[in-house]
């Protein structure tokens, strides 16, 4: 019960700490950027995309592990803005068990100069593309599973 309570309040303290400067140790992602504000550490990198990185990171209070999601340069152009506010909406109205949770979003190191935006979600242990990128077989239980939750969370965004 102490964690749960701990995990809702995550959003909360992170906005207290915007003030504080932002983690930038020397590692092979030097320019992804948490706040240092003591709870959180990088871990690895756990992929990227079009739009961005993803990165594993440890939340020291809970001892657990998050997702972080880092949008780059989020205002080079309309769209660029107008996806990552659409994730950011969405995001925030979604609690269903075979969706991705966002937990927080970190606030900027400089509000007067706004470049990427970075998202804490529920860790997950892959993706889509990685399993099927794979070279793992899967039982046919295994995909009846991934099928299920797939329509699952499908039909849980399409009613709302």
């Amino acid at each position: 019960e102490e964690e749960n309570i701990e995990s809702s309040n995550l959003h909360e303290e992170e906005q207290l700490h915007s003030e504080k400067l932002f983690n930038q140790d020397s590692s092979e992602d030097e320019d992804f950027e948490i706040p240092d504000n003591g709870k959180w550490t990088r871990d690895k990198t756990m992929g990227s995309g079009a739009y961005g990185k993803v990165m594993e990171c440890i939340y020291e209070p809970l001892d657990e592990s998050f997702a972080v999601k880092r949008f780059e340069r989020v205002f080079e152009n309309e769209q660029r803005g107008t996806r990552l506010l659409r994730e950011l909406t969405i995001l925030g109205k979604v609690d269903h068990p075979c969706l991705n949770k966002m937990i927080t979003v970190f606030p900027p190191r400089d509000p007067s100069n706004i470049k990427d935006a970075y998202i804490v979600l529920q860790k997950c242990e892959s993706d889509m593309k990685k399993l099927l990128k794979s070279n793992k077989f899967l039982e046919e239980i295994h995909c009846k599973s991934i099928i299920y939750d797939i329509l699952c969370g499908t039909y849980y965004l399409h009613k709302a």
